[in-house]
Order: structure tokens, then C-alpha cells, then sequence
């Protein structure tokens, strides 16, 4: 039996690692939305490419799989994650707690993507394909998330943020086969 594992967590602003999971992540859960005591670095500033922010949320896809000699064995989950230690802030207002929340329901529509992919690439999977479907759904995720900032102008521009909302809601209603749970079942009958 061949078994290979991955991990990978992808960090916004086009930077990625790989991570082991612990309790400086938090996965996506319907449940529950980011509080400001999630965001672990009060600062603001990214020196990577010299600018203020007044908040940054570091989140995105942990891919775990385990390939086997069958592909009925075969293994893979996918986790939106925000990540405590890489997000900051200098200000805090609850109008910019829900466009950092944005942020991260967007990084779960994109992990539903990603879900959906390789569910039906499932019997076909190995790992060059595991990894170019994930830095396929990476970089949409990447401009995707510029795009959203863009627009909203980093939460500016109420009514564009109030567009984006309901966007992504909807986008995420529209996409539920492939909330984590439900992607578990579907993997689970092939």
C-alpha cells in the first residue's frame, strides 16, 4: 500500500506553507463567525509590501489526502482555515469584522470548489493532479479575493461591501453540496 500525505495551507496575498494543524487555526463552520480575539497580531502593517491595513486575515485551503493502491481507499479533505498568528489588526469596528469574515467565506466557497473538483476527478487522482487542481483553485482564489478588495475599496465602499455580502451568501447557498459535511458523503458512495 502507498500512502502519500499533503498539507497545504494557503495564505492570502499569494504566499502558501506548509502547516501542520493546531490552535492557531480555525476551520470554516457555518456555526460560527471570526471574533476580533481570533486575530492574534495587533499591528496592521504589511511589510511585505510596505502598506497600512487596518486589518488582515490570513486564511485558506489545508488539503489533506492519503492515496492508496484502489481509489476507493483514497482519502482527501479540504478545509477552509483562517490562521490567528498571520492576522492582524489596528482597529476594530464590527463593519470591518464582517469584510475580514468576507474574506474567509470566501476562502470556504473556493474550498467548495475545490471539494467539487476533486470529487469528480475522484477515481482519476493522484498527486501531480491533487496539487494542479489545488493551484488552479489558488490562484482564482487569489484574484478572486483582490477583486472583492478591489471593489469594495478594503470595505469603503459600503454599498459594493453590501453587493459582496449578499454575493457570497448566495453563492455559498448555491454551492452547500459542497460544505464540508456533504462532500464527505458524496465521497463516501463512490
Amino acid at each position: 500500500m502507498r500512502i502519500d500525505y499533503l498539507k497545504y495551507l494557503l495564505i492570502l496575498f499569494f504566499a502558501s506553507s506548509v502547516y501542520s494543524q493546531n490552535d492557531s487555526i480555525i476551520k470554516w463552520n457555518e456555526n460560527s463567525k471570526l471574533d476580533w480575539s481570533d486575530f492574534k497580531i495587533k499591528k496592521g502593517f504589511d511589510s511585505r509590501k510596505n502598506r497600512n491595513y487596518i486589518a488582515e486575515t490570513s486564511a485558506g485551503f489545508m488539503v489533506e489526502y492519503e492515496l492508496n493502491d484502489y481509489y476507493y481507499d483514497n482519502k482527501i479533505n479540504v478545509y477552509a482555515v483562517f490562521n490567528k498568528y498571520n492576522s492582524s489588526y489596528s482597529l476594530r469596528t464590527d463593519y470591518l469584522l464582517e469584510h475580514e469574515q468576507l474574506h474567509f467565506d470566501i476562502v470556504e466557497l473556493f474550498a467548495r470548489n475545490l471539494r467539487k473538483e476533486y470529487y469528480e476527478n475522484f477515481k482519476n487522482l493522484d498527486e501531480k493532479s491533487i496539487i494542479s487542481i489545488y493551484k488552479k483553485q489558488k490562484k482564482l482564489l487569489n484574484d478572486y479575493q483582490d477583486l472583492y478588495d478591489s471593489e469594495t475599496n478594503h470595505s469603503n465602499e459600503k454599498e459594493k461591501q453590501k453587493e459582496w455580502n449578499n454575493k457570497i451568501r448566495n453563492e455559498l447557498l448555491k454551492s452547500k453540496d459542497f460544505s464540508f459535511d456533504n462532500y464527505l458523503s458524496k465521497i463516501d458512495t463512490i
